[in-house]
């Protein structure tokens, strides 16, 4: 009979089946069998956390009639049972307290046997469980596998359902050749310790012996023993961590692996739409603080620049075509070494660990970079400049993630600070090449995705079918956990590509359609949500699930914190801002206006006046230029939006203003922002784009200083006095035009002589 690891109740069967086939002459011979010695004491009961002594079935519990069953009968049970049980995946588990009765009632007999396994560890519980979810699939399953091998007429037994935390009771028959043999079958689990009781009888008699009356007695004692259930299991891994197979993957799941409840599901959708997306954008935000005051975190934190000129060193030896692949090759091993301690059993003097740092150096290595590794290679057989560059920030950003998930227990972990390593001038770039690279991104992710994630379905149902030698086993789920973890940071930087942050796949999108974006957005964030935080539990049991409260605590802590960070840098700016600005300058008071000569009002003068001669053109009036002042030393950082206080008038004008529409002060005006790829304060063109490499830049602002103030207000030249007509002169007492001959003005009266 082949043996199968479909689930722990096909193993299950199999076992207790196999017994029974095994030692099927005991029911063609009873006689033999009731002549052999006997014992009341089960066997060899190990130790445990919980004192399970007391927790098995007694003859007093029994119908009159049964006795124990031999020793030597008991032992062979108890080989076998070890063999296939361990051969199932259970060897960690021991079996204790196994008991057995018989009663031989010529030609009839009936067999009784109670066993524990213990402990059962958390992966073995959860499959447990899911398992015995749904009875009706579990027994067409179990039917269906072993129905080549002699078994049939599966059926539940009513009531068998409600015992300990998860139970399961059926009965069927067995083809034994000369015989037909029939089994009621019980098996639940409570805590960390799994009990089963399996009554077999000859065919057409009716046992003596009731199943669930035996179960609930043995139940009592078990849980007197190990205490009441508090609430199902949700977490833990899915798998089992081998030779090959870090602890870290068994914490990501295959499609196999995953619930298809639809409280699950729905659970999903909206924790993903509660939290995710405001803890992705909170990611985004942190990312770009950083990178916006790295210049300040240098001057704090010395190892960051410590890096720095080692890296400038490298650069000059990384000029070849040699230098280029060894520049992937230090990314790559740098991020596999920050990430591979997100596995607290990692030992880099172990094999194993050796195997694991292989495992994490491509995921996190190549596979964070795969699209800054593609577009780089587009980009050199377009004949353009690139380089691939690892960043401070970004490295700062990796071991801080690192190191939260270690601290805070978080699995498979916070993958923060992926590697962002391609520079390029995107001023070499029309709008064809930059949607081409924009696709490379988008779709290198979701490519690697499922081409990794897609073939876990195959390894493990090869795992679960117990077919393979040990070695290839190990070296299949080896294999198969690189593609989990290849699966996990494909899939996160999938999700952060689809936010729709300009330079993102997700922007290019959404400026095509916003309600595509918008779709693929919720599918990328609930299929994150549903593989890697909490792909098992429903609402109830998620927010109660340790790992799940966890890991929403932290996200919660990190929004804050990030804003938090946000708002300070903001203040911070802001307030030098406020330093660097000029105080106005006094105002300089208007001279004060001539006051005007009144003509004379009273009688003539009793001289008479002489003519004078004809005055001569007056002069025009002198025009009062303003004197430039000296050009303001320190310029005025304000928003690209706000406004600005005139240093000489003290009035608020636009921060773009070149003059000043209240007292005709001029200022020189420079756009300038903070470029994320030179990492620098940097020159704005009118299109908002960088002047250096034309990307978008952050921070956008106005340095203004003052350029030429005027002292005085400027004063209009009066108009030039009109020449007299010919035969005629002007008075010169009132300025009026008379006649030339005339002696005395007929408007003032003045004698001219």
């Amino acid at each position: 009979m082949k043996r199968f690891r479909l689930s722990y109740g096909v193993v299950l069967v199999s076992v207790i089946s196999s017994v029974v086939i095994l030692f099927g002459g005991i029911f063609a011979y009873p006689a033999q069998a009731a002549g052999t010695p006997k014992t009341s004491q089960p066997l060899a009961p190990s130790p445990q956390e919980a004192d399970l002594s007391s927790v098995t079935l007694t003859l007093a519990d029994l119908p009159p009639g049964f006795e124990v069953m031999p020793d030597n009968l008991l032992a062979n049970f108890r080989s076998l049972l070890e063999q296939v049980n361990s051969a199932g995946g259970f060897s960690n588990a021991e079996m204790v307290n196994l008991v057995g009765y018989q009663r031989i009632d010529y030609p009839y007999s009936e067999f009784v046997v109670s066993f524990l396994l213990t402990p059962l560890n958390t992966l073995q519980i959860f499959q447990f469980d899911q398992q015995l979810s749904d009875p009706d699939k579990f027994l067409r399953t179990t039917e269906n596998a072993l129905s080549g091998s002699g078994f049939s007429q599966f059926e539940l037994i009513p009531g068998s359902t409600d015992i300990g935390a998860a139970s399961i009771g059926f009965t069927c028959k067995v083809d034994a050749g000369a015989i037909t043999i029939e089994e009621d079958i019980l098996s639940w689990r409570r805590k960390n310790v799994n009990a089963q009781i399996a009554i077999y009888y000859s065919e057409g008699y009716q046992p003596t012996a009731d199943i669930l009356t035996l179960g609930r007695t043995l139940d009592t004692r078990l849980e007197a023993a190990v205490g009441p259930e508090t609430e199902a299991v949700t977490g833990g891994p899915f798998r089992l961590a081998g030779p090959y197979v870090p602890e870290i993957t068994t914490y990501i799941p295959t499609p196999l692996d995953l619930s298809p409840k639809p409280s699950v599901i729905g659970t999903n959708l909206l924790l993903a739409a509660l939290m995710m997306l405001p803890f992705a954008v909170a990611a985004e935000f942190f990312t770009r603080t950083l990178a916006e005051n790295e210049k300040a975190l240098k001057r704090r934190i010395r190892p960051m620049n410590w890096f720095a000129r080692l890296q400038e060193r490298m650069a000059g030896f990384f000029k070849t075509r040699f230098g280029d692949v060894l520049k992937v090759f230090v990314v790559m091993i740098f991020y596999g070494l920050v990430f591979s301690l997100l596995d607290k059993t990692w030992n880099p003097f172990s094999l194993k660990g050796l195997i694991l740092f292989g495992s994490m150096t491509i995921a996190y290595g190549l596979v964070g970079v795969a699209d800054d590794i593609l577009q780089w290679r587009r980009i050199r057989r377009w004949g353009l400049a690139a380089e691939l560059k690892v960043r401070p920030a970004n490295i700062l950003l990796a071991a801080l993630s690192t190191a939260t998930s270690r601290i805070l227990s978080l699995v498979p972990g916070l993958m923060f600070g992926t590697p962002e390593a391609l520079e390029t001038d995107d001023k070499q770039f029309d709008a064809s090449k930059r949607n081409t690279l924009l696709k490379i991104s988008g779709f290198t992710f979701a490519i690697i995705g499922l081409t990794v994630w897609l073939p876990t379905v195959v390894t493990n149902l090869l795992q679960r079918i117990n077919l393979l030698p040990s070695v290839l086993n190990n070296l299949l789920g080896g294999f198969e956990s690189i593609l989990l973890v290849i699966f996990a940071v494909a899939l996160e930087n999938l999700f952060v590509q689809m936010l729709g942050f300009p330079g993102s796949f997700g922007h290019s999108l959404k400026r095509r359609s916003r309600w595509l974006w918008i779709g693929l957005l919720v599918l990328v964030a609930f299929v994150f949500y549903h593989t890697l935080i909490n792909p098992r539990g429903g609402l109830a049991s998620a927010i109660q699930e340790g790992n799940v409260i966890l890991f929403l605590s932290v996200a919660a802590a990190f929004v804050v914190f990030t804003f938090g960070m946000r708002l300070f840098f903001r203040i911070r700016n802001r307030r030098a801002e406020k330093r660097g600005t000029v105080s106005p300058l006094p105002a300089t008071p208007e001279p004060a206006a001539p006051a005007p000569t009144a003509p004379s009002a009273g009688p003539a003068p009793a001289k008479p006046v002489p003519a004078a001669p004809a005055p001569a053109a007056p002069p025009p009036a002198t025009v009062a230029v303003p004197p430039v002042t000296a050009v303001q030393k320190a310029p005025v950082t304000v928003p690209l939006a706000g406004e600005k206080q005139c240093p000489v008038c003290g009035e608020k004008i636009k921060a773009e203003a070149k003059l000043c529409r209240h007292c005709r002060a001029t200022f020189t005006v420079t756009r300038k922002g903070y470029c994320l790829t030179d990492h620098d304060v940097v020159e704005v063109n009118e299109a908002g784009k960088c002047v250096r490499c034309g990307g978008e830049p952050a921070d956008l602002h106005v340095e203004s200083r003052l350029l030429q103030a005027p002292a005085v207000r400027p004063v209009k030249p009066a108009p030039p006095a009109p020449a007299p007509a010919p035969g005629a002169k002007l008075c010169p007492s009132c300025g009026q035009t008379i006649k030339a001959e005339a002696k005395i003005c007929r408007f003032c009266r003045t004698m001219l002589g």
